[in-house]
């Protein structure tokens, strides 16, 4: 039983760090104003979605937890 609940926290806790990073990455895209070009608000959110703003997610997950 304590096995399982090891198992659930862990995955809830790597779910949450994958949900930090999309919008880290999101916030940083529109801060940078990396999607301007679009005047639609539909474009304007999945070219923010689908752009890569740092190289890798872990630089995501620090700026967004603080630690840089």
């Amino acid at each position: 039983m304590k096995q399982l609940i090891i198992l659930v926290l862990l995955a809830l806790l790597v779910w949450f760090g994958k949900t930090i990073v999309e919008l880290e990455n999101y916030r940083y895209a529109s801060i940078v104003g990396m999607c301007e070009q679009h005047d639609d608000p539909l474009s304007k959110q999945e070219c923010l979605s689908n752009t890569q703003t740092r190289t890798h997610w872990g630089w995501h997950l620090a700026y967004a937890l603080g630690a840089l």
